[in-house]
């Protein structure tokens, strides 16, 4: 599988045989475990997708601020 580039977000892949993607706002990973799983190229970019779609929309920053305005009303 060849890659492109249609965004300025990074994917890394991480050696684990556990299946599991996250994004942490910045980059999204997934592990091998994941990849191997995928029984199709369309089932991995979905997969990939669901995560650049965390990023895109900010939930990793918008969780953050929400975690933060919480701990000083409290």
């Amino acid at each position: 599988m060849t890659g492109i580039q249609i965004c300025s977000y990074n994917v890394q892949v991480l050696p684990s045989g556990f299946p599991n993607a996250f994004a942490d706002g910045e980059k999204v990973f997934i592990t091998m475990a994941a990849i191997k799983l995928a029984q199709t190229k369309d089932e991995l970019a979905f997969l990939i997708g669901h995560e650049l779609a965390h990023n895109i929309e900010g939930h990793i920053e918008k969780k953050t601020n929400n975690y933060l305005l919480g701990t000083i009303v409290d």
